[in-house]
């Protein structure tokens, strides 16, 4: 994982579970996952800080049996920050960089297959949609 997105993490969270607020066993989350995609999407919003309870629990936990609603919750929340850290419609790959804390390779796997205008650059809906692991929550 990006050492700069670590360290942003731990920074946001105050060392602490971002969910309760629980210190015991803290471990790195990739709110967005599946194959290809925790590496692509992973920027310095898309990771959280959780306890092993809220992480790995059997019962509550993310990846326990019913881990399902906090993970369309963290997901939600992780989509509502990149709203609001993209203030603007357009985009160039650096300025990406800049705000999310992304690698260069990453980026240009993440933004090849978006479209690109010359004037203004990658739109932020797209930029999102793809961040977001191709879905976007209600």
């Amino acid at each position: 994982m990006n050492k700069k997105i670590v360290q942003a993490v731990q920074e946001r969270s105050g060392g602490v579970c971002e969910v309760c607020g629980g210190t015991y066993l803290l471990q790195m989350h990739h709110k967005i996952h599946g194959k290809g995609k925790r590496k692509l999407c992973e920027n310095k919003y898309s990771i959280g800080l959780l306890c092993w309870y809220c992480h790995h629990s059997t019962k509550y936990g993310i990846h326990g049996k019913n881990g399902k609603k906090l993970d369309l919750e963290l997901k939600k929340q992780l989509q509502d920050k990149l709203y609001e850290v993209l203030e603007k419609e357009y985009y160039t790959e650096g300025e990406l960089i800049e705000i999310l804390l992304l690698e260069e390779k990453q980026t240009y796997l993440l933004l090849r297959k978006l479209d690109f205008s010359i004037d203004k650059g990658y739109r932020k809906e797209d930029v999102i949609w793809r961040l977001m692991g191709g879905k976007l929550y209600v």
